[in-house]
């Protein structure tokens, strides 16, 4: 297993842990979780917090495939890969990734941070297959959203709604993820007449 990211790895890290029983959220020191076959260990850079993350919180969402013990929330999440394991390649210790939050199985789905332990930590173990290479230029908390509050309102966007360059829009319900995703549908023309903030930029 290849193991540096320029500074020492430690046995322990902290993570917010969701019991699934008594519906309480914690930081808890845990065990660095081990990259098994197929996987890597993140360094976490950025965590985003979803409605999903606060429902789950507040016990209105229950986790489908976890009914007893913890899970680590946190499924927008951006880092360092830390360490590789066994049969992965094409990835390098200290590339730059975000996370895509869905694992596909035989038996269905699994989303991070909701069925198996997330980004709300020091590291967190995922799949290669998850990873995406993030340019230099663009920071981990920009990045940490793009699967989710991103990519979401994108896909309303082109694949369910259709729209293309030139046509005028109307939006309901504008939310969190849309306020993340119209500057950059608008600035593509699919609204000529955009009037909105832009979205902030990190340091």
């Amino acid at each position: 297993m290849a193991d540096t990211t320029g500074s020492e790895i430690g046995d322990s890290m902290r993570a917010m842990r969701f019991d699934v029983e008594s519906k309480t959220l914690a930081l808890r020191t845990v065990p660095v979780p081990e990259a098994g076959h197929g996987e890597v260990l993140v360094r976490v850079h950025a965590a985003g917090v979803c409605l999903s993350d606060v429902h789950i919180a507040q016990g209105l969402i229950t986790p489908r495939h976890i009914l007893t013990g913890e899970v680590t929330l946190g499924h927008e999440v951006a880092g360092v890969v830390a360490r590789i394991g066994e049969g992965v390649t094409g990835w390098t210790v200290g590339d730059r990734v975000v996370l895509q939050p869905l694992v596909w199985r035989p038996d269905g789905s699994r989303t991070l941070g909701v069925d198996y332990d997330g980004g709300w930590a020091e590291y967190v173990v995922t799949p290669a297959s998850t990873l995406v290479t993030i340019p230099d230029d663009l920071c981990f908390e920009e990045a940490a959203i793009i699967p989710d509050a991103v990519s979401t309102p994108w896909s309303a966007i082109r694949t369910t709604g259709h729209v293309r360059a030139g046509e005028s829009v109307g939006v309901w319900g504008v939310g969190g993820a849309w306020c993340a995703c119209h500057p950059a549908a608008a600035r593509g023309r699919c609204c000529p007449h955009y009037r909105g903030r832009p979205v902030a930029r990190c340091p």
